[in-house]
C-alpha cells in the first residue's frame, strides 16, 4: 500500500513571502475522527517556508502551529487533514500564514515648540485587557530623541499608553491615549508636555532703582502652600518656610512652577530699608510663562540729634540721649544691632546720627556734661522719620556757673589722680560750700563745683595728696564768671626717696 505525505507552506500574511523558522506538530487521529491523537513529531519550516512529513498511512491528521517565526503571530493555529485510503499515493499541501507583529512609536515633545523632543518621560503601556507590555511592568522611558519604540505587539489588539512621570521642568500629561496594533506596521502616538513656568523677583531701591541683595521673601501658592526648591511644592524639598533671599544682583529665580496664582510676601527688607508693600500677587500662565515682578524698598530715614550750648551755640560732646519708638522699644543703631538700652552719646561735633530708622521716635536727654543743666520742659522731643528722609532735632543746654578743679600726675598726658584733698575759700577766707570747703578729686581727677556766686574770687589750695606723690601746696586764685565753665589744673609729682 503506497504511503502518503503532508506538506506545510508558511507565508507572511502581508508580503506573501515564505517564512522559515515556524514550528508545526503533526498528530495522527486514526480513522476519520478522534481526539488526542498520536504525535508524529515536530518540524520547522526551512528557507523556502516549507516542512514535509512523508511515509504517512491513510487516516485523519491534525497539523498544529506551535511556535511562529520571531516577530510574527499565529493567525490559524491548526488544520485537520484526511488522507484517503484510495490505493494511490496522496500528497496534501496545507498553506498557513502568519501576521507580522506590529510596532508602537511613542514620541514626547514640548507643547510650545513640538520640534523640541523630551527625554526621560516615563509611560506605562498596557493592552486593553490590562496585561502589561514588555518585561518592566509596562514601564518605558523616552530616549535622547524623546522616543520609545516597542516591537512585538500583537496585531489587532489595542494598547493603552499613560504618562506616569513628566520630564524635568514640564507638567505631567493626564490624558491616556489608545491605539490599535496593525500587522507589520508601526503605529505612533505623540504626547505633548506643557513646560512649567518661572518667576523672577527683583528687589530695587525705590529712589535709585539699584538692585538690593539680602531681601527675604516667602513664596506660596494662592492656597498657602509654600514653594520649595526648583518650584516643587511639598515637604521634602522646601526651603526654610519657603523663604528665599535676593542674591548679589537683587534677584530670586524660581523655575518649574505650574501655572496658577502665587503670593510673594516680603518678610525682611535689606539692611537700612523698609518694606513699601508686604505682599504681591502674580499669575504664572500656561506654556512656560515667565513672570518678572519688581518690588521696591524705600531707604529708611536718618535721625540727627544736634546738641549745643544755648549761649555760644558751640557743640556739646558727651551728652547722653535715649531713643525709643513711640511704643517704647529701643531704636537699633546703624548696624542693625540693639544699642545699650537705647542710649547714645553726642560726638565731638555734638551730634548723634542714627541711620536706618523710620516711624515715630521719642528722644530724651538723660545726662548732660558738667557745667550744664537739663531743662525738664525741653528734655524730650518726638519726631516722625519717613523713608528717604533726614530729620534733625536740636537740643540746647544752658551753661551754669561752674568751677572744675582738675588734678593730674606730673609727666603724664593728663593721667588723673584720685582722692586728693583741696580746700576752697572765698576772698574773705570763708569756706565755699559744705564740709568746711574741703573736697576730694573723683576717679576722673576732678572736683566740680556749681552755683558759686559770679564775681567771687575763689582761692583753691591742695591740702593733702595721696601716698607716693608730692603735695602741691601753691594755691591758685580765679574770678568766677556767670554762665561759664571755668577750670584750674594742679599737678602732683611722684615722690622720689
Amino acid at each position: 500500500m503506497p504511503l502518503n505525505a503532508i506538506i506545510v507552506e508558511k507565508y507572511d500574511s502581508v508580503t506573501g513571502e515564505a517564512l522559515p523558522g515556524c514550528t508545526f506538530q503533526l498528530k495522527y487521529l486514526g480513522g476519520t475522527s478522534g481526539t488526542g491523537g498520536t504525535s508524529i513529531g515536530e518540524k520547522v519550516t526551512g528557507k523556502n517556508g516549507t516542512a514535509i512529513w512523508t511515509g504517512l498511512k491513510p487516516g485523519a491528521y491534525v497539523l498544529e502551529e506551535v511556535d511562529p517565526a520571531d516577530g510574527y503571530s499565529i493567525i490559524q493555529s491548526s488544520e485537520t487533514i484526511l488522507l484517503a485510503d484510495s490505493g494511490e499515493q496522496s500528497v496534501v499541501t496545507v498553506r498557513f500564514t502568519n501576521s507580522p507583529d506590529g510596532m508602537l512609536l511613542i514620541r514626547k515633545v514640548c507643547s510650545v515648540n513640538p520640534s523640541v523632543t523630551l527625554q526621560d518621560a516615563e509611560f506605562k503601556v498596557l493592552y486593553a485587557d490590562g496585561s502589561v507590555v514588555g518585561d518592566s511592568n509596562g514601564i518605558f522611558r523616552t530616549d535622547e530623541n524623546g522616543e520609545i519604540r516597542i516591537t512585538g505587539l500583537k496585531p489587532g489588539k489595542s494598547v493603552v499608553v499613560t504618562e506616569t512621570r513628566a520630564p524635568a521642568g514640564f507638567i505631567l500629561g493626564t490624558q491616556s491615549q489608545t491605539v490599535q496594533v496593525k500587522e507589520g506596521k508601526t503605529v505612533s502616538l505623540t504626547f505633548k508636555n506643557q513646560p512649567k513656568g518661572a518667576l523672577i523677583i527683583q528687589k530695587r531701591d525705590s529712589a535709585t532703582n539699584k538692585p538690593l541683595p539680602g531681601a527675604e521673601f516667602r513664596v506660596t501658592t494662592a492656597a498657602g502652600c509654600e514653594v520649595g526648591l526648583d518650584g516643587v511644592i511639598g515637604s521634602s524639598t522646601l526651603t526654610q518656610n519657603g523663604i528665599f533671599t535676593t542674591d548679589s544682583q537683587g534677584e530670586i529665580r524660581l523655575s518649574n512652577l505650574a501655572p496658577g496664582a502665587y503670593v510673594i510676601s516680603e518678610v525682611k527688607a535689606p539692611a537700612g530699608y523698609v518694606m513699601d508693600s508686604p505682599s504681591t500677587n502674580v499669575v504664572i500662565g500656561a506654556n512656560g510663562d515667565t513672570q518678572t515682578v519688581i518690588i521696591k524698598n524705600s531707604k529708611a530715614g536718618t535721625l540727627v540729634i544736634d546738641k549745643r550750648d544755648s549761649v555760644t551755640n558751640k557743640p556739646l560732646a558727651g551728652v547722653t540721649f535715649k531713643v525709643t519708638t513711640a511704643t517704647g522699644e529701643f531704636v537699633p543703631d546703624a548696624n542693625g544691632q540693639i544699642s545699650s538700652n537705647g542710649l547714645y552719646m553726642t560726638d565731638r561735633d555734638g551730634k548723634i546720627t542714627i541711620n536706618g530708622v523710620v516711624g515715630a521716635l521719642v528722644v530724651t536727654e538723660v545726662k548732660t556734661i558738667p557745667g550744664y543743666t537739663i531743662d525738664p520742659a525741653e528734655k524730650t522731643q518726638t519726631v516722625v522719620v519717613n523713608p528717604n528722609d533726614v530729620q534733625t532735632l536740636h537740643f540746647y543746654n544752658t551753661p551754669g556757673t561752674t568751677l572744675i578743679i582738675k588734678k593730674f600726675i606730673e609727666g603724664t598726658e593728663n593721667e588723673p589722680l584720685f582722692g586728693v584733698a583741696f580746700k576752697v575759700v572765698d576772698g574773705s577766707g570763708a569756706a565755699v560750700g559744705p564740709d568746711d570747703g574741703v573736697y576730694y578729686t573723683d576717679k576722673a581727677g576732678e572736683i566740680v563745683l556749681n552755683g558759686i556766686e559770679p564775681g567771687t574770687t575763689v582761692k583753691v589750695r591742695e591740702i593733702k595728696t595721696v601716698e607716693g606723690f608730692v603735695l602741691d601746696g601753691t594755691p591758685q586764685d580765679i574770678l568766677i564768671k556767670g554762665g561759664e565753665v571755668q577750670s584750674l589744673t594742679f599737678w602732683n609729682a611722684r615722690f622720689v626717696p
